[in-house]
C-alpha cells in the first residue's frame, strides 16, 4: 500500500505531484497550463501544515509563505 493511499492529501495526484508535495526544502512548481501546479501547491502547504502540526509547532500557518 502506498503513501498516496493512505494520506488523503495526496490522493487523485501523479507520482510527479506527490514528489512535489512530499519534497524537502523549498520547492518552486514549474510546468504548462492546465497541469495540476496551483493544485500541488495548495497540497503542499496542507502537507507542511500537517508535517508542523505533528511537531508540536504552534500556529503552523506562521511558517508557512505561499506564492503563486
Amino acid at each position: 500500500m502506498s503513501i498516496a493511499t493512505l494520506d488523503p492529501v495526496l490522493q487523485g495526484l501523479n507520482p510527479e505531484q506527490i514528489q512535489a508535495v512530499m519534497a524537502p526544502g523549498h520547492v518552486r512548481v514549474m510546468a504548462g497550463p492546465g497541469t495540476g501546479k496551483t493544485e500541488v501547491i495548495a497540497r503542499r502547504y496542507v502537507w507542511l501544515w500537517q508535517q508542523l502540526a505533528a511537531q508540536g509547532v504552534d500556529n503552523p500557518e506562521d511558517q508557512l509563505l505561499v506564492l503563486t
